[in-house]
């Protein structure tokens, strides 16, 4: 008796925390989906000052690159999944793409060197190396450091507005999947003590799927 009395206490103390991480989840959604709203909307008044053109995928450089990028730690304290955003400067981009340009030069100047010993070629190799250097000013003189300089110089604040509220919502789609990987944990410990105690707590056992179904579902209630 005692026992159960344990089992079942631990099982209250589970759906607590559960119901705080569910609470934590519903007002995140809906904290990204104002973001979202906003973004576009900024997006919008942006292409109404600016132009309808201006402000299109056109603009995009053909050899852009991700700014932010998702890490996935594995946290030993709850077993679970920690998602990171880190966002890159400029700068490090254009010295790794340079590094790798030099990289490539310089073994190639080795395998000619080891090939023959004319003296020509390899003074030509390394006016090549030379001149991937001085390129590496032009590369960072043209790399774009801000997205938004792909649509001018001066914008207007309302794509700079825009530009934060997307950044915001990456931060807020990140936190809301280290919550699911704890709300999944939660789960998984309710279904293991209530096995424990067997016959004596009737009911099925949550899916990760019903918890999720049931979120949305209230999400889509949520008033705009």
């Amino acid at each position: 008796m005692a026992e159960t009395d344990t089992l079942s206490s631990e099982l209250d103390q589970i759906l607590l925390r559960l119901f705080e991480k569910l609470d934590q989840r519903l007002q995140q959604w809906i904290q990204l989906e104002n973001l979202m709203k906003d973004g576009f909307l900024n997006i919008s008044k942006a292409r109404y000052s600016m132009g309808n053109k201006s402000v299109t995928p056109l603009q995009y450089p053909a050899d852009m690159e991700a700014i932010s990028r998702v890490t996935i730690e594995s946290l030993k304290d709850t077993n679970c999944e920690e998602f990171r955003i880190i966002r890159s400067k400029a700068s490090d981009r254009i010295n790794d793409k340079q590094t790798k340009k030099d990289d490539e030069a310089k073994t190639a100047l080795r395998r000619r060197k080891g090939e023959s010993d004319n003296s020509e070629t390899v003074d030509k190799l390394t006016q090549q190396i030379d001149k991937l250097k001085v390129d590496k000013k032009e590369a960072k003189a043209n790399q774009i450091s801000d997205p938004l300089h792909w649509f001018g110089i001066l914008v207007p604040p309302s794509l700079r507005s825009a530009q934060k509220e997307f950044e915001n919502a990456i931060d807020i789609c990140a936190e809301m999947a280290s919550l699911q990987q704890e709300i999944y944990l939660l789960i998984d410990n309710f279904n293991s003590v209530k096995a424990k105690l067997g016959g004596n707590l009737n009911g099925d056992k949550i899916a990760p799927e019903d918890i999720v179904t049931s979120s949305e579902e209230k999400d889509d209630d949520t008033p705009l």
